[in-house]
């Protein structure tokens, strides 16, 4: 049984549908005018059941085919940004942290992960493609409101991944 859940093939079509599922949300956070942060949260989640099921290295591939892929067909590029650099890698990075079992440091290197984001989001935007960013208010208020938002999304992406664990794996077959 073991040796079937560990088979390429199932490990790709398990991917695959995946990554169609988190290609949805992006083209949805693409396109709609309202709750695009919603569909980015929502896409960055994906990951996560790949790192469940097939360990942080397919956790690594599923972020760079979904990102790749979702430059590929989604005709708005820019608006990938947020997922390309801020979202789409956390679940990854959210792994590799919670294994220190320390929430306060933990809590503190996700912080780090998405300041770090949201400096090369910011720096690819202004930079690399010239656009001058208009900010409603001042920047560093922007910088501290969203802190407390990104722990808030942090217990939402728990609440997915356990959501999964608990009602949908024992749901599908291996």
């Amino acid at each position: 049984m073991n040796a079937v859940k560990n088979s390429p093939a199932k490990r790709t079509a398990y991917g695959g549908v995946l990554a169609a599922c988190a290609l949805i949300f992006l083209f949805l956070a693409t396109i709609l005018p309202t709750n695009r942060i919603f569909f980015y949260g929502l896409s960055s989640v994906f990951i996560a059941v790949m790192i469940l099921e097939y360990g942080t290295t397919a956790g690594w591939m599923f972020y760079v085919v979904t990102s790749l892929l979702a430059l590929i067909i989604i005709p708005h590029k820019l608006r990938l940004i947020p997922y390309i650099l801020v979202l789409g890698h956390y679940g990854v990075f959210k792994t590799l942290i919670e294994r220190l079992h320390n929430r306060f440091f933990e809590a503190i290197l996700k912080l780090v992960v998405l300041n770090i984001g949201f400096l090369l989001a910011y720096l690819t935007v202004t930079t690399l493609f010239k656009i001058n960013i208009k900010f409603p208010f001042h920047p560093a208020f922007i910088i501290i409101a969203v802190q407390p938002l990104f722990l808030v999304y942090d217990f939402v992406f728990t609440l997915c991944i356990r959501f999964y664990l608990d009602r949908i794996k024992p749901n599908i077959k291996n």
